[in-house]
C-alpha cells in the first residue's frame, strides 16, 4: 500500500515559475525526496489574500501543474489563506510576541481560522507521515497532529540564531530590545518542535552540532541544500561584472546588497572604473540603494535564464552579514564553477575554504581587495572555480541528496 505524505508549508506556490530562490528549492527537495520514497503527496500551502474574486479551484490546478512541470512531482494541492493583520496597537503586538511564539508576526498572520480548520481536516485524512516546512508551519501543526503520526521538521534556518545575528542591523533601539525579548519564546518553540519531530532536518554539520547542544537532541539529520549540476562552463568572462543573486525582500540579502553597494563597491570602482555590480532576483525595490542611481550598479529583477547571467558574470559575490543556514546562491555559483567572494558568515556550513574554493572578506576593504584580485587574475579564477565545482559535485548534487533523504524517510 502506498504511503500518504502531507507536506505543509507557509509559502505561496502561486506563480511558481518566478520563485526559484533558495527556500523554494529547499521545499522542492523535500517534495522530490518524499516522492522518491514512494509516497503519494498532498501539499498544503498558504496564499496571501488577494480579494474575493480569486478562483481557488483554478489556482489549485495551476499550482498543481507548476509543481508537476517544474519539480517533477505529481501531487494534490490544498490552499490556506493568510490571516488578516492585527488591529492591536504595535506595542501590544510586540508584547504578545515576547510572551508566545504563536503571537509573533509571521505565526500570527500565517492562517486565518477557516484555513486552520482546513489544515485540521487535512490531518484528519490520516496521512502516514507529515513534513513540516519551517517553524511557523510546524507550530501550527503541533496542536492538531496526533502523536501517532510521524512528523519530519525542516529547520533550514536555526531561527533564534538568525534573529540574534540580525539584532545589530536593526534600525532602532526599540526594535533591538523587542527582538532580544522575543528570543526565549522563539527558543521554546524550536525546542518543542524538535522534541516532537521524528527527525529534524538542518542544512549543515555545523547547524547539527549547534542544535544538538542547544536542544539536547539526537534526532537531527543533515540535509544539505542542493541543486542539479549544470554543465560546467569552459570560458572565463573577461568583463568585470560582479553578480549577486537573491530575493531582496529577505532581510539578510537586503542588508548584504545595501552593504556592498554603499561600502564595498565604491572601493572597487575607484581602482576599476569599468566594474559593474549586477543584482539579479526579485524585489530589488526593497533595497535602500535601489533609487540611489549608483553608477555601475544594475538591478536585473527576476531573471528567466540564470545560465545567461552566469555566462556573463566574472565573479559571484555573497556579502551576507546575518542569518543562518546555508546559502543556495553559493552552492549554485560553485556548480557553475564561478570564482566567489563571500563573507565568512555567508559561506558558513558549506565546507568552503578560503583560498581553495572561494575568497573571504569580512570588512569592506578586504572584500573589495578580494574582488579586485579576481577581476585581474584569470589563473586564480579558474583554480577557485574548478575547486568549487568539485566540492559541489561531491557534496551538493541534488540527485544524490534526494536518494539519501528518500532512504531516511523510509527507514524512519
Amino acid at each position: 500500500m502506498t504511503a500518504r505524505c502531507l507536506i505543509a508549508t507557509h509559502l505561496s506556490l502561486a506563480d511558481l515559475r518566478e520563485k526559484r530562490y533558495g527556500i523554494y528549492r529547499r521545499l522542492a527537495l523535500l517534495a522530490q525526496s518524499a516522492s522518491a520514497a514512494g509516497a503519494r503527496l498532498r501539499i498544503f500551502c498558504v496564499e496571501p489574500r488577494a480579494g474575493t474574486d480569486v478562483d481557488i479551484g483554478k489556482m489549485t490546478e495551476s499550482i498543481r501543474a507548476d509543481v508537476r512541470d517544474l519539480w517533477g512531482v505529481d501531487c494534490e494541492i490544498a490552499i490556506g489563506r493568510t490571516n488578516t493583520p492585527s488591529r492591536l496597537p504595535w506595542l501590544l503586538q510586540q508584547v504578545q510576541g515576547v510572551l508566545r511564539y504563536r503571537w509573533q508576526l509571521l505565526s500570527r498572520q500565517l492562517l486565518d481560522p477557516p484555513s486552520r480548520q482546513r489544515l485540521r481536516e487535512e490531518i484528519s485524512k490520516h496521512p502516514d507521515f507529515i513534513i513540516a516546512h519551517r517553524l511557523p508551519m510546524m507550530s501550527e501543526l503541533l496542536p492538531l497532529t496526533p502523536r501517532s503520526v510521524p512528523v519530519f521538521f525542516d529547520l533550514d534556518d536555526i531561527e533564534h540564531l538568525a534573529i540574534l545575528r540580525g539584532v545589530p542591523r536593526l534600525n532602532s533601539l526599540r526594535n533591538k530590545i523587542f527582538a532580544l525579548m522575543s528570543l526565549p519564546a522563539l527558543l521554546c518553540a524550536e525546542a518543542v518542535a524538535i522534541a516532537r519531530a521524528r527527525r529534524t532536518f538542518v542544512c549543515s554539520k555545523m547547524d547539527a552540532v549547534r542544535a544538538g547542544k542547544t536542544f539536547r537532541s539526537k534526532t537531527l539529520f543533515v540535509l544539505p541544500n542542493a541543486i542539479e549540476m549544470p554543465a560546467a562552463p569552459d570560458t572565463m568572462p573577461a568583463a568585470p561584472i560582479l553578480l549577486m543573486l537573491g530575493i531582496y525582500s529577505y532581510g539578510p540579502n537586503r542588508d548584504g546588497a545595501d552593504y556592498f553597494i554603499s561600502e564595498i563597491f565604491p572601493l572597487i570602482r575607484a581602482r576599476t572604473p569599468q566594474a559593474q555590480a549586477w543584482f539579479a532576483g526579485g524585489a530589488p525595490d526593497s533595497l535602500h540603494s535601489y533609487r540611489a542611481n549608483v553608477e555601475g550598479v544594475h538591478f536585473l529583477g527576476f531573471v528567466d535564464s540564470l545560465a545567461t547571467v552566469y555566462a556573463k558574470a566574472r565573479v559571484v559575490i555573497c556579502p551576507i552579514r546575518q542569518g543562518s543556514g546555508t546559502r543556495v546562491k553559493l552552492i549554485e555559483a560553485a556548480a557553475w564553477a564561478k570564482p566567489i567572494v563571500s563573507t565568512t558568515l555567508g559561506a558558513e556550513g558549506l565546507d568552503m575554504k578560503d583560498g581553495v574554493h572561494a575568497l573571504f572578506g569580512d570588512d569592506p576593504q578586504i572584500f573589495a581587495e578580494r574582488c579586485l584580485t579576481l577581476l585581474a587574475d584569470d589563473a586564480l579564477c579558474a583554480r577557485l572555480g574548478r575547486n568549487a565545482r568539485a566540492l559541489a559535485e561531491q557534496t551538493y548534487d541534488k540527485q544524490t541528496i534526494v536518494r539519501e533523504l528518500a532512504a531516511e524517510l523510509q527507514s524512519a
